[in-house]
């Protein structure tokens, strides 16, 4: 059973703030083919929306309750922008170490290495990589999360709890031994810290140490060799690391441009109160369904307590959104009711739902022009940081 420990997910807290712009594409499985566009109109209808004044069916321009639209803001007052069309921000270059592609080709090759290649003549000692089957009992009864078949472990690296894997010292592969051990006092399940268990050990085989071509047959299809299969990790890895520095290439823009490139001289209280509210929600909905309280859950993630996490985070937000909707304006990138209509027809499409008001659900047609603001500002700042002057 492998030691318990939050691990500090910065997915996490992106899922927080995503909840502050659109969240919700679920996919429609009822089978009904999209309908007909639903025209997007600022234009005044009738109270049900029914009929435009051209006759036309029409939804009403829906807006979210106390929410402030960039459309009905002066961005003067709130923000000055520099000259900014020599902004540049560098990206990070992708490095592989060659360490991290060892340690997966090793990972890879415990998980998958086969019986018949296992050492079963001498006993375990320290520093050997076994592959074993384990049942945890507490009070004779087996516990959630303690077994496991042929699943692996290194002897000696302390990552199941005390006892068990110098219990396993010794023993001879094919045996099975009883390891009457104790949960640590501070064991993240409650149910199992402090607790006398006892854990039925099979060592099935040694694992050899030096990796071979046919201990590693079966871990990618097509991939027969040990160099195929790091040049395999490595490029997979280009890839994956790519894909996280693109988005890490975008953070590294907009904090950049937001510290040299403008002056943010006010924030409006509305947005700040509008995020307030949604990251509130994302954390309680966030909560419930990892089985917490929300302060709790945001000490354990942030170290911070839940009110002052909350306040930084929707001030910082509010302040970003103010910035990116500024430049959509600035720069002409705002769409108009036609575009709009145009990109929530094909998103419709995309997800499977049967109109654009189901889709949009309980956001409003304003809330998504708001998202494709900000949107096509980051794309815009993206394109100006990573252009190439005269000069380079």
């Amino acid at each position: 059973m492998k030691k318990g420990s939050l691990r500090k997910a910065a997915l996490f807290c992106t899922a927080i703030l995503v909840s502050a712009m659109l969240a919700g594409c679920t996919e429609n499985t009822s089978g009904e083919t999209p309908s007909d566009v639903v025209p997007v109109s600022s234009e005044a209808s009738s109270e049900d929306g029914s009929q435009s004044a051209t006759g036309e069916s029409t939804e009403p321009l829906k807006v979210t309750e106390g929410r402030l639209y960039s459309k009905d803001i002066d961005f003067d007052k709130y923000v000055t922008f520099k000259d900014y069309q020599n902004f540049r921000v560098e990206r990070d270059p992708v490095e592989i170490s060659e360490d991290e592609v060892e340690e997966i080709l090793r990972d890879a090759y415990y998980g998958k290495c086969p019986e018949n290649l296992g050492i079963k003549d001498r006993a375990v000692a320290n520093g050997d990589t076994i592959n074993l089957d384990y049942v945890g009992k507490k009070d004779g009864e087996a516990f959630d999360g303690g077994t496991a078949e042929g699943t692996y472990l290194t002897i000696g690296s302390n990552s199941y709890i005390d006892g068990f894997e110098s219990g396993l010292v010794g023993v001879m592969p094919g045996k099975t031994v009883d390891l009457n051990l104790t949960f640590p006092e501070d064991y993240f399940n409650e149910d199992l810290a402090g607790q006398a268990v006892v854990f039925t050990v099979t060592v099935n085989y040694i694992i050899p140490e030096k990796i071979t071509d046919e201990g590693i047959v079966g871990i990618v299809p097509d991939i027969n060799t040990v160099e195929d299969l790091r040049q395999y990790i490595r490029d997979y890895l280009t890839q994956a690391y790519q894909e996280e520095g693109a988005d890490a290439y975008r953070e590294k823009i907009l904090e950049a441009f937001l510290e040299e490139m403008c002056e943010v001289k006010e924030v409006p209280q509305e947005w700040i109160d509008y995020y307030d509210e949604q990251i509130r929600d994302m954390i309680v909905t966030n909560a419930f369904q990892m089985a917490t309280d929300p302060e709790s859950l945001i000490q354990n993630y942030f170290g911070q307590d839940l009110e002052t996490f909350v306040k930084e985070r929707a001030e910082i937000t509010a302040r970003e959104e103010l910035v990116m909707q500024a430049i959509a304006k600035k720069e002409g990138l705002c769409i108009d009711d036609e575009e709009l209509n145009k990109v929530l027809q094909e998103e419709v499409e995309l997800y499977g739902f049967s109109s654009i008001a189901e889709y949009l659900g309980d956001n409003s047609m304003e809330d998504y022009r708001e998202y494709y603001h900000y949107q096509k500002a980051m794309d815009y700042l993206c394109d100006l940081a990573s252009k190439k002057s005269e000069n380079d």
